[in-house]
């Protein structure tokens, strides 16, 4: 077929070449050619072919047959790792198959690990055997163990389908469940059979002399021969009054040929193997004059040996090769060989002389033909001294190779492609393993706070067959590049603040803090997973991520944005603070708070240092929205139409919703980059109010005013806490009370310009103190110390009764701001009033100093006591004094005796 093929396409290319030759006076005719090869070149050009690109390919068109993939089988398990009892479901797919699946034989084995067979043990295979388990394997009582039982095993499954086949008498067989079985599949009915195997390594196609089934047979029985009677039935432990004992729509002969059986389903042992066989056509045709199709089996592995030279005879006896004279780019090869072709008839080799005749132009095989003759002077031929005979005749096609394999040697090749449901899908597939992380930009305290951020991952698999066996191993590598050539060995445990457990069965989460006193710029976390099977073997997977870790230096900054009125009291503006007060901060002053706290409709500013301008390119995103500013009067956050390291936000969610601030900013000059985010929460404002403890400027040690001793609280180790009271305190006498307004969920100024700007009002003994009169009553207000009111000291056994209050809402600046630029209208400003009162009693040093004395213990008690309860007290008390002061009055006053009649 392939010679034909290229007989035509020669004759046709030579047919254009002539018919659309130019044939003008201007240009030779074929007459003045002096030469065929001028003429060929003549063609060629005139019709712009490229010899050299023709001449690949043809090249590439000769071997084309050798490259092409043939039927294939991959499986899929599930579980992939099953323990002993476990059903475990195997889903055949087969691939370069011409059939539809339904119409493919699946001859499904399957090998359990008491048994031992002589392919795979040795000769000695029989000894190995448990007492009794001989027998169990030898389901076809042959005296052997091989693939047939193995067959066996798998195919009573399928075609069993659970019926109770030991409950049954098997007395008469009633339901005609016959089938008859056509190589090639169930489609293939009608068509001659003609059967191939695929020799892997060098892609040709062998055909076998004798097409057979791989189907397991009942002893005495052939399987696909349409005759299922009742030894068969008892033998496949099928239902003799059921036609389709599995339910799967087919006849149980069909179901024991394995007719669309490409799912498997069995209970699982310690140890199982399993394989299928799949018959069905290939997608190319056999080369016979008929509309046959290439029989082939795909195996589980899909190897299998061929044999192209099962006899050994010798190969070549004489060879003549004659070249004819080159003639510019033409050249005839003729090479004559005897041979033993390699088949076999009635015992004797067949000899033939070969003719091969090689036509090649320009490099470029024209035509190649090969014919077979006996020897013309003998029908015998002496080899080796070895005579063999000539079968006379020149029937054989020497383009269509083939082997002596028999159903015996595909049988072999089945003991090869046994898997076990790990090769299937497990140990051969890595786990699929991923990390994730958080906070996505954590910081790192390198001072003695330790307030860097706990860095936490949080893997998971999901491919593992069970997830509490995996084995967890965690590696913390750092680096000042995120892709360095070698990232060095791992940190040990030690050397990670609060680290959990980093190694260990389940431990599929790992968490520490920042707190590196000389931090790298990244870390790199690696995770290595491994699973152990129940058959012995591992699967692994791992997987890694860099985090670029922060110092609390390189931060997203928050301020209260301040806005600004022109003269007219109209046209506001929006800046930084001028005092550059920034907000949610711990208490270091240093560390950024996790969680920023602010009041519906503040203006938030936001900020990155970049005094070196090493930031050229930057993105502000608000909760994953483009975060620009309005126009210029928001100073500082644009710049040649481009975002800065600068801007604003306004805070209109309410209480409890949150905003994520993100930043990328990009260094063009080395590459770097950037990515920070900030998170805040929209809390509703509160204030307390906190005295100072200490303001003994002599002892800064000694504490002076401290809330009341309620108690100690004890934690899970023992280490005790004092809990003390917020709303009542203790204070020496002789030193003044300094009382600080603190708020929470907005930012408060920490100096005041002028006395008019602090609108704080406190009430202390029931006065109404503000800047205006605090020094009528001999008080003081520190404009300079977040506006704190100082007290003068009371007597022993005097009190303070001290409350503030003040009004949270924003200013008329800020409010045009919100009005004009994001529609908040005059009617939908927040606005809270925020109050807070406490109870001051001067003590003694003495009393103070006294921990433990039973005057401050009794003090302490009474003092914490509800007044309802102390009110409910003094009630009783009273009633029991009443009430013994009637008994000692009646006790006093003389008794008097009357006498009745």
């Amino acid at each position: 077929m392939k010679k034909k093929i290229k007989k035509i396409l020669f004759a046709l290319f030579i047919s254009l070449g002539v018919f659309s030759l130019d044939i003008t006076p201007t240009r030779a005719d074929w007459q003045s050619l002096a030469n065929p090869v001028e003429a060929m070149n003549a063609i060629l050009d005139d019709l712009g072919v490229n010899k050299n690109e023709l001449k690949y390919s043809i090249q590439t068109m000769n071997v084309a047959r050798q490259k092409k993939n043939p039927p294939m089988v991959s499986l899929s398990f599930d579980p992939t790792d099953p323990v002993p009892g476990e059903k475990v479901t195997v889903i055949a797919t087969p691939t370069n198959f011409l059939n539809n699946t339904e119409d493919l034989y699946f001859t499904w084995y399957l090998k359990n690990k008491r048994c031992y067979d002589r392919e795979t043990d040795g000769v000695g295979y029989k000894n190995k055997f448990a007492s009794g388990d001989f027998e169990k394997c030898d389901l076809n009582d042959t005296g052997e163990v091989d693939i047939e039982d193995y067959k066996i095993k798998a195919m009573r499954i399928l075609a069993n389908y659970d019926y109770p086949w030991d409950q049954s008498s098997y007395t008469a067989d009633t339901d005609n469940d016959g089938y008859t079985a056509y190589f090639g599949g169930d489609d293939q009915k009608g068509k001659l059979e003609h059967c191939y195997i695929h020799n892997v390594e060098t892609g040709d196609e062998y055909e076998l002399e004798t097409c057979a089934h791989l189907f397991p047979n009942a002893p005495g029985d052939e399987t696909g021969d349409n005759k299922f009677g009742l030894t068969e039935e008892e033998f496949w432990r099928t239902n003799p009054y059921a036609k389709d004992t599995s339910n799967t729509g087919n006849t149980d002969e069909a179901n024991v040929a394995g007719l669309g059986e490409n799912v498997f389903t069995f209970t699982y042992t310690a140890g199982d193997k399993i394989g299928v066989a799949i018959e069905g056509i290939s997608t190319e045709p056999t080369q016979y004059e008929d509309a046959s199709y290439k029989t082939m089996w795909a195996l589980t592995k899909n190897t299998c040996d061929v044999s192209t030279d099962q006899n050994a005879y010798p190969k070549t006896t004489t060879t003549v090769q004659q070249n004819t004279p080159s003639i510019g780019y033409t050249t005839t090869t003729i090479t004559t060989e005897d041979i033993v072709d390699g088949t076999q008839i009635n015992d004797s080799a067949t000899i033939r002389t070969l003719t091969r005749i090689v036509v090649t132009f320009a490099g470029v095989v024209i035509s190649d033909e090969t014919t077979s003759t006996c020897p013309p002077e003998t029908s015998t031929i002496i080899i080796d001294d070895t005579t063999y005979d000539c079968s006379g005749t020149d029937a054989t096609d020497q383009s269509i190779l083939t082997t002596d394999m028999t159903v015996d040697n595909l049988n072999d090749c089945l003991y090869k492609n046994l898997v076990t449901p790990a090769e299937g899908g497990g140990a051969t597939e890595k786990l699929d393993v991923s990390l994730s992380y958080s906070p996505e930009n954590p910081i790192n305290d390198a001072g003695e706070n330790k307030n860097g951020d706990e860095l936490s991952f949080k893997s998971s698999v999901i491919n593992a067959s069970n997830s509490a066996y995996l084995n967890y191993t965690w590696e913390v590598f750092a680096n000042d590049e995120p892709n360095p050539d070698s990232w060095g060995s791992a940190l040990s445990k030690s050397a990670l603040d609060d680290a959990t457990q980093t190694s260990g069965l389940g431990i599929n989460s790992f968490k520490f803090k920042l707190n590196f006193e000389e931090s790298k710029k990244y870390l790199k976390i690696k995770l290595t997973v491994n699973d152990t099977l129940t058959e012995g073997g591992e699967r692994e997977g791992h997987t890694d991520v860099v985090v670029p870790i922060f110092s609390s230096e390189k931060r997203i900054k928050v301020y209260t944005a301040k806005v600004s009125l022109d003269t007219d009291g109209k046209n506001p503006t929006v800046s930084l603070p001028d005092n550059s007060q920034e907000r949610c901060l711990l208490d270091d002053e240093t560390t950024p708070a996790a969680l920023c706290e602010i009041a519906q409709n503040e203006i938030i500013a936001v900020k990155i240092d970049n005094a070196d301008s090493a930031y050229t390119d930057f993105l502000w995103t608000l909760d994953g929205e483009n975060l620009t500013c309005p126009d210029i009067n928001f100073q500082g956050c644009i710049s040649n139409d481009k975002q800065t390291n600068i801007s604003y936000f306004p805070v209109l969610k309410i209480s409890e919703d949150q905003y994520s601030v993100n930043l990328s900013a990009l260094n063009t000059g080395t590459g770097e980059r950037l990515d920070l985010t900030r998170v805040f929460k929209v809390s509703a404002p509160a204030v307390k109010i906190i005295p100072n403890e200490k303001t003994n400027p002599a002892d800064s040690s000694q504490y002076t005013c401290r809330g009341l001793l309620l108690g100690d609280y004890i934690d899970i180790y023992g280490k005790s806490f004092e809990d003390r009271s917020n709303t009542k305190f203790q204070a020496l006498t002789g030193y003044n009370l300094e009382l600080y307004p603190v708020f929470s969920g907005i930012d408060t100024p920490e100096t005041f310009a002028k006395p008019e700007d602090c609108p704080y009002k406190w009430n202390v003994d029931g006065n109404i103190i503000t800047t205006a009169n605090v020094t009528d009553y001999g008080y003081s207000i520190d404009l300079n110390d977040y506006g704190k009111l100082i007290l003068p000291p009371k007597n022993y056994g005097e009190s303070y009764k001290i409350s503030f209050s003040n009004l949270f809402t924003q200013n008329n600046a800020v409010k045009q701001v919100l009005n004009k630029y994001w529609n908040v209208s005059y009617n939908g400003f927040y606005e809270k009033k925020l109050t807070d009162s406490i109870e001051v009693a001067m003590v003694s040093a003495e009393i103070a100093q006294k921990e433990n004395s039973p005057q401050k213990i009794f003090a302490t008690v009474s003092s914490g006591i509800p007044n309802y309860i102390a009110f409910l007290f003094r009630i009783i008390l009273s009633g029991v004094v009443i009430i013994f002061s009637v008994k000692i009055i009646f006790f006093i006053l003389p008794r008097s005796n009357s006498n009745e009649f």
